[in-house]
Order: C-alpha cells, then sequence, then structure tokens
C-alpha cells in the first residue's frame, strides 16, 4: 500500500507527483488529503498500474491553489474513486488526455469543481467494458468546462445523473464519441454537504444559499444537469454518437446542435428555451441577438434544425413537443417571406397562425369556427335587410324600438340568422342558389366568401387541429 491518507500539504509551492509510476503496491490512498495554498499540484503524467487494488482520491480537497493537473495520467488499476473531491483552487483543473482502462468500478460521486479558472477533461479515455456514472456531481467552474473529444465506454455507460452544471458560462461536448450515454436530471440528494464548498466565491455563495433554500421551502431540489444560461455544444457529433446520447429530465434551453444530431438523439421529457412566446434552440436566441433578420442561410440551417426535431419527437410519440417545434419552424417561414417580400405566401402563412395556430390548437380552431358562421351570417343578413329596407333612414327609430322592445322582432332576427348561418355552412344550397339575381350580386359575392372561407379554409384547419390533439 502506498498511503498518503488525511496528508496536509499547504505552502510548498509546487507539489508534484508527475511521471510516478504506481505498480503492485496494492493501494494507492490520497484519502482525506489537502493541498491549501500550492501554487500548482501535478499529478500529470502519472501510471498507475496496480491493477488489482484502488487509487483512491476520496475526498481529497485542493483549496486555493492555483493549477491542478492530471493531464495525460493513465489509470490501469482495479478502480478509481474521486468521491467528493473539492476542486476549490483559483485556477485550472487539467484532465486532458487522462486514461481510465481498469478492470474495476469506478467512482466519480459528488465531486465539486468550484475553481476560478477552466476545467479541461478534454480526450478522456475509458474502457469499453466500464460504466462511468458522474453522480451528484457540482461543475461550477468559473471559466469554461471543456469535454471536446471525450471517447465514452464503447460497451458500456457514461451517466452524468443529477449533476449540475452551472455558473461556467460554457460546456463543450463537441465532437465526442458517446456510446450509450445519458443526461438525466432529478431530484438532487437532500444529504449533501453544502458546506464542502470551501470558497471565496461569491457567486458560488449565492448559488449555495439559493438551494439551501429551495430545500427547505419546497422539501427537494430538482435539478436539470444545466443551469439556464450556460450554453452547451454538441457540435460536430457523428450520427452513430448521436443515436447514443440520451437527455432525461434535462435542461436543454442552452444546448446548441449542428449538422444530423437532433435527427437522431434520445428525447424524455427535456426543457427547451423560449423566445417571444414559442419553444426555440439556443441557435436562434444566439442569432438573433438584437436582430429583427437573420441571414437566408441562418433561416435555413434553423429551420432544418426545427425539422429534424420535430420528425424525430414524433417518431419517439412526443406529439405534443413536436408540435410546438413545428410553430417555430412555420414562424420562421412566414418570417423569411415577410423578409423577402413574398407577401402572398406572407399572408398564407399567417391566415394558419390566426386560424389555428399553425393546426396546433385545436380550440382556437374551434372558436374560429363558429365565430367566421357567426360574421359571414350577420354579415349576409345585413345585407339582405338592408335590401328590404328594414334599415333605411326613415324606418331607422322604428327598428331601434322594436330590437330593444319588440320582441316579435328579436324572434325573427333569430329565426333569420339561423337561417342565413345554416345556408353560409353548407355549400351551394338554398334558394338564393335556387333562384340567382343580378341585382343580389354582392350579397352572393359575401355568401361564396363566407362559404370559402368557413367550409374550404376554416373547417380543414379545425379537423387538422382536432386529429393532432387527439394524436397526442
Amino acid at each position: 500500500m502506498v498511503g498518503f491518507a488525511n496528508c496536509e500539504f499547504e505552502n510548498q509551492g509546487d507539489v508534484s507527483f508527475k511521471g510516478s509510476r504506481f505498480g503492485n503496491e496494492g493501494i494507492v490512498w490520497f484519502l482525506g488529503t489537502q493541498f491549501k495554498n500550492e501554487k500548482s499540484v501535478n499529478f500529470g503524467s502519472v501510471y498507475f498500474n496496480n491493477k488489482d487494488k484502488w487509487v483512491d482520491f476520496q475526498k481529497v480537497c485542493f483549496l486555493n491553489s492555483e493549477n491542478i493537473y492530471f493531464s495525460d495520467t493513465e489509470i490501469n488499476s482495479g478502480g478509481i474513486s474521486f468521491w467528493e473531491t473539492i476542486f476549490a483552487n483559483k485556477k485550472n483543473v487539467v484532465f486532458e488526455r487522462m486514461k481510465i482502462l481498469g478492470d474495476g468500478r469506478n467512482l466519480f460521486k459528488g465531486i465539486v469543481f468550484v475553481n476560478g479558472g477552466k476545467l479541461n477533461l478534454s480526450f478522456l479515455q475509458f474502457k469499453a467494458e466500464s460504466d462511468i456514472d458522474f453522480d451528484h456531481c457540482l461543475f461550477w467552474s468559473y471559466g469554461e468546462s471543456h469535454f471536446y473529444n471525450i471517447q465514452s465506454p464503447a460497451n458500456g455507460q457514461l451517466r452524468f445523473t443529477k449533476c449540475l452544471f452551472a455558473l461556467t458560462p460554457k460546456v463543450d461536448f463537441s465532437r465526442s464519441q458517446f456510446a450509450s450515454t445519458v443526461f438525466e436530471g432529478g431530484k438532487f440528494d437532500p444529504e449533501f454537504d453544502w458546506d464542502l464548498l470551501l470558497t471565496e466565491r461569491e457567486d458560488v455563495g449565492e448559488l449555495v444559499e439559493k438551494v439551501k433554500k429551495k430545500i427547505k421551502d419546497e422539501g427537494e431540489y430538482f435539478c436539470e444537469v444545466f443551469e439556464d444560461g450556460v450554453e452547451v455544444d454538441f457540435i460536430g457529433l457523428s450520427s452513430e454518437s448521436a443515436q447514443n446520447l440520451t437527455f432525461r429530465l434535462t435542461n436543454l434551453s442552452g444546448a446548441i446542435f449542428d449538422g444530423l444530431t437532433l435527427s437522431h438523439v434520445q428525447l424524455n421529457s427535456p426543457r427547451w428555451g423560449e423566445y417571444k412566446g414559442r419553444v426555440v434552440l439556443r441557435q436562434e436566441i444566439t442569432l438573433r441577438n438584437g436582430r429583427r433578420y437573420l441571414t437566408d442561410d441562418e433561416y435555413r440551417d434553423l429551420s432544418d434544425q426545427y425539422t429534424q426535431l420535430k420528425i424525430n419527437l414524433e417518431r419517439q410519440g412526443h406529439y405534443r413537443d413536436s408540435g410546438k417545434f413545428h410553430i417555430s419552424e412555420q414562424e420562421l417561414t412566414r418570417d423569411y417571406n415577410w423578409k423577402h417580400g413574398k407577401c402572398h405566401v406572407w399572408l398564407l402563412h399567417s391566415l394558419y397562425k390566426w386560424l389555428s395556430g399553425y393546426g396546433e390548437e385545436p380550440f382556437l380552431a374551434i372558436r374560429m369556427f363558429f365565430f367566421q358562421i357567426l360574421f359571414w351570417s350577420l354579415a349576409v343578413l345585413g345585407i339582405s335587410a338592408q335590401e328590404t329596407h328594414l334599415l333605411n333612414d326613415e324606418s331607422m327609430p322604428h327598428f331601434i324600438h322594436e330590437v330593444y322592445f319588440d320582441w316579435g322582432f328579436l324572434k325573427w332576427f333569430g329565426v333569420e340568422w339561423f337561417r342565413f348561418a345554416l345556408e353560409i355552412s353548407t355549400p351551394f344550397k338554398g334558394a338564393w342558389f335556387a333562384d340567382l339575381q343580378v341585382g343580389k350580386a354582392f350579397e352572393y359575392i359575401i355568401r361564396v366568401s363566407g362559404q370559402i372561407f368557413i367550409l374550404a379554409i376554416q373547417l380543414p384547419l379545425m379537423i387538422l387541429a382536432i386529429r393532432r390533439w387527439f394524436k397526442r
């Protein structure tokens, strides 16, 4: 056994294990060790070859030191533990090109990154048959967090379970090679000791107080993996990697995708961003950035993303979410046509929106159906009454008197309106069609226009919206 358990390194300058080799000595034990106020702590290029034993960094604390290095380190042991390890150093934490190739169990539970610089886990590699679970970990680095081009276990699982990426401006998973990789939110363990976060950063203290208050008020803190405001890049993923990527109860309001990624990823109740009351991807919010219009290429790229996402969600049975992205897809098309002066196409899309919410709002479509029957039938009734001189200037006072006090008139009006409503909603039926007169041309125009709007436009839109609603 190689034991550094509960040791304390303080004000030593540079603490370096760089290039060390640990063979068959047994457990390599750093349990509870503290590194305080060091210029750097370097475990870079270390080789652990104690195949049947642990490498234990459980409850190790890096406090107020500057840079922490585990880059190019290879772990070929019976397992490694970073259980409740705290990185509260002033600058960067680097695990770049680290290889975890042992046969044993690997524990990454409750790790806390509250370092003042970047977090770099790029090119991280795992043994093909291993299961790696980052469980209840806090990624609160002040700088960007890089998981660029990591290689998840080919025959195992890589999971980020109830982790929380917050405060860091950007998390980069670009070009990573995912195989059975899951990001899953859920109730954060209330037994987590928040007082472990030993740091002078004010933003960390504020977030800790926010979490504590929510646990106190609601009895729990529900973690969605990525906090609002954090940009998460999944750029340059292959189709195979995208198919192996699953999001459950995850906040994707800051996620950026490209290529065919969104047509393959597995989605289970994620939360998306919003822009002007509709559900959108982070790309659209970022690209607009105060602009009224996007470029043509941006319109095409975004529209393609929404189309892929809509089809993917519908294929997985998430019809309601699919409909939300159908709305965003249509809004982009409508906006694009207005920008290019295609007013006739813009008008058709606008009618599609106003009359049925792009086929996604059945109750709006039903209301508009009955409203149009009311509107067009009253219009025809008004024209008919004008032609029979009921509303001419001489009879106007008598008409007002009858409307308010003569129940016989109200009865007549109700019967006439109902008759006109039935005629206007029945195609080319009624006495008016059987006995056409040139003098009533304007009335016929109103009747036919009403029937076109009600029967040829609104009725199909209503049926489409109701069908989609039942499909959900």
